[in-house]
Order: structure tokens, then C-alpha cells, then sequence
């Protein structure tokens, strides 16, 4: 008995148990005729290639979500401490001409930093949510983005407010912007140190 076949070429000459290219008839003849079947080649244009390396990277960095949280929301939390017990205090020490524009020179340098950072921070607590599936990430998440309207609607009004004391500086109303500074500093280092703290838990878990 020859190998059986799951499909196997018909044969009339009584040699339908053997492979076709085995077969003395005009069968073997006849299936070396028949067209091989197709094989599917991989894609491999520069467009499928383009999209599998970008897959690959947002595939990294949704699997690096928890670290960049971390690390980006202990920088932010570490750049509120500086503003207030480094440069408040320092600018409380001295005259309000010289602590005034000060004070406007280093918003105008660190306020694009600082937004960033809390934005990076959020985004990536958002990043973890969809690797770890805890909502606490995005209650961490939520804080971060917070500082970023916070910035907007109560900071930089008292900055704008400051830019056109700059020649009264000496007034009562000058000392009392310059006092508030430090307030909404802490206000805006609350919510990083919160968002901070709930990353930090969660990701020891």
C-alpha cells in the first residue's frame, strides 16, 4: 500500500494511492501541468516598515509610562521646593526693585519649563493608566494636568500685575503682590506633590 493523500490527485489507470509524480500513467504528466499555488510574500515596503517601528515606540514608551510619571512629577515637585524656600525667600530679604524684576525674570525663563514638566508628568500618568488599568493613575494624572490652569488663571495675572509696578515698586500694593507670589507657589507645588505621592505609592505596588 502506497502513503495516503488528505487530497490526492484523481488517477483512472488504478494508480490513485501513489504520489502523483510516482504514478507510470498519464496522471504523472498531467499534475506536473497544474499551476503551483500562490505564496503571499511579507510586506515589507517602507510604509509597513515606518509603521512597525512606530508601534515599537509607542509601545516603549507606554511600557515606560510609570517611570516617566515618577521622575518627571518628583522634578516638578523638586522645582516648587527651589521657588519657594530658595528664590521667595531670597527675594523677601531684599528691596522690592531689585526683588520685583527679578521675580519676572525667572517666571519668563521657568514657566515653559514648569508647564512642561507637569505635562509630561500627566501624560504619562495616563500612559500607566492604560498598562496598569488602576484609576489612581489617573487621579495622580489629573493633579499634574491641574498645575498647567492653575498656572494659567492664577499666576500669571499676579505676574502681569507686577510688570506694570515695576516703577512703584516701594508701593503697599507692590509688597502685597510680591508677598502673594509665595502662596500660589505652594498652591501650585500641592498639586504636584499630591500627583507625586500617588504615583510614588502606586508605583511600589
Amino acid at each position: 500500500m502506497g502513503l495516503n493523500y488528505s487530497r490526492p490527485e484523481p488517477c483512472y489507470h488504478g494508480y490513485g494511492d501513489q504520489p502523483p509524480a510516482k504514478r507510470p500513467c498519464i496522471c504523472r504528466r498531467r499534475s506536473s501541468l497544474l499551476p503551483s499555488p500562490r505564496v503571499s510574500k511579507p510586506d515589507i515596503s517602507p510604509h509597513a516598515n515606518m509603521s512597525a517601528v512606530q508601534h515599537s515606540i509607542l509601545d516603549t514608551i507606554a511600557e515606560q509610562g510609570v517611570h516617566f510619571a515618577l521622575w518627571s512629577s518628583i522634578m516638578s515637585v523638586g522645582g516648587g521646593l527651589g521657588e519657594i524656600f530658595v528664590n521667595h525667600d531670597a527675594r523677601m530679604h531684599i528691596s522690592g526693585e531689585h526683588a520685583i524684576p527679578e521675580l519676572l525674570e525667572a517666571h519668563k525663563r521657568s514657566k515653559y519649563l514648569t508647564n512642561l514638566m507637569l505635562l509630561v508628568s500627566g501624560a504619562s500618568g495616563a500612559l500607566a493608566y492604560q498598562q496598569t488599568k488602576d484609576n489612581y493613575w489617573l487621579i495622580g494624572s489629573g493633579l499634574m494636568l491641574a498645575g498647567i490652569p492653575y498656572c494659567a488663571l492664577v499666576e500669571y495675572p499676579v505676574a502681569e500685575q507686577l510688570k506694570f509696578l515695576t516703577l512703584d515698586a516701594k508701593s503697599e500694593k507692590a509688597k502685597t503682590l510680591l508677598a502673594s507670589w509665595g502662596g500660589i507657589q505652594l498652591g501650585k507645588l500641592a498639586l504636584a506633590a499630591g500627583g507625586a505621592t500617588i504615583f510614588y505609592w502606586f508605583a511600589r505596588r
